[in-house]
């Protein structure tokens, strides 16, 4: 995700990059060009009344999300705000970790 606003903010469109928490191994990677929004909750589910605030507020043209957790979090939190804000989910999975998981079973 962090590859993509850099990205996206370098070709000149107007990024803010949501999270829950504004620190960790990465934060300096993240391009001058792009807007930090920090939501400050010390996890994924209590982000959610933040990140509704965050749509409403800035009411942004499209949200793009990542990860299980995040992603229901995206949907809730688009779906409360009542924005018309296109709402874009990434789901990602590790083949090999599934298989194993399912070779246990």
């Amino acid at each position: 995700m962090l590859k993509l606003a850099n990205g996206m903010a370098s070709k000149g469109y107007l990024v803010d990059l949501v999270l829950a928490r504004g620190r960790g191994q990465f934060m300096e990677e993240v391009s001058d060009k792009v807007q930090l929004k920090v939501i400050d909750s010390s996890r994924v589910l209590t982000s959610l009344p933040g990140l509704v605030r965050y749509l409403r507020s800035e009411r942004p043209q499209i949200l793009v999300s990542a990860l299980h957790y995040v992603n229901i979090m995206a949907i809730l939190a688009r779906y409360l705000s009542r924005v018309d804000t296109k709402l874009v989910i990434s789901e990602r999975i590790h083949y090999r970790t599934l298989l194993r998981k399912r070779s246990k079973m």
